[in-house]
């Protein structure tokens, strides 16, 4: 029942992410984790299911590899766009111009703080692209839980009035009950460390469980 999915290539220093996710990054590294299994793993995951993948990393990874080298990896292995949290609008358009010559979705961030005029600036560029806005549910990092409540709910009815594309939000959902609250006020929910936190605390029925309720909320 998923329909897209977030494979973060690891990174030494996840600046976006909480403690679960931060963890996880540092266990894949230590572990000798590489480019190259990360994109073997998307391409044996794009072939085996039917759902969108998003590749979720930091710029220093591309950076390295080479923007132009990224996208054409990413794109080759079936990947559908990419988030990367750490790299500003401002500097931003070669590899948007990249993703966009493979045929890729760059999703621009989008925070609380995030000022009238840099809405209408991501905007321009998310509907010339026909891409997707990533909405932070809080300032911050991943993981800790967001209450889903009159003010966020605000947050996100203003953006609708902003934005032209779908509207995806994250950081800290992490129940059904988060998810049906959303319902008709986002077009995507992002969960992630729940996730993660479920599948070591409960194993993969667990897991399965939690994704099942988030399905049907």
């Amino acid at each position: 029942g998923v329909e897209l999915v977030e494979l973060q290539f690891p990174f030494s220093e996840p600046i976006a992410d909480g403690p679960t996710l931060a963890r996880a990054n540092q266990e894949a590294l230590a572990g000798g984790c590489s480019v190259a299994q990360c994109f073997e793993l998307l391409e044996k995951a794009t072939k085996a299911f039917s759902c969108r993948y998003l590749m979720m990393g930091y710029y220093n990874t591309i950076f390295k590899y080479g923007e132009a080298a990224f996208c054409q990896r990413l794109a080759a292995c079936g990947a559908s766009g990419m988030i990367v949290p750490d790299i500003p609008l401002e500097e931003s358009a070669s590899l948007r111009a990249q993703a966009a010559k493979c045929g890729l979705d760059w999703l621009g961030l989008i925070a609380p703080t995030s000022s009238a005029a840099r809405l209408q600036q991501l905007n321009k560029i998310l509907t010339a692209g026909e891409s997707i806005a990533y909405a932070t549910a809080r300032k911050g990092v991943t993981g800790k839980k967001t209450s889903v409540d009159s003010a966020l709910l605000s947050y996100l009815a203003g953006l609708k009035q902003q934005i032209d594309v779908p509207i995806a939000l994250g950081f800290g959902l992490r129940s059904a009950s988060d998810v049906q609250k959303l319902v008709g006020k986002c077009d995507i929910a992002v969960l992630g460390s729940v996730l993660l936190e479920t599948y070591e605390e409960q194993g993969a029925a667990g897991l399965a469980k939690l994704l099942k309720s988030l399905r049907f909320a």
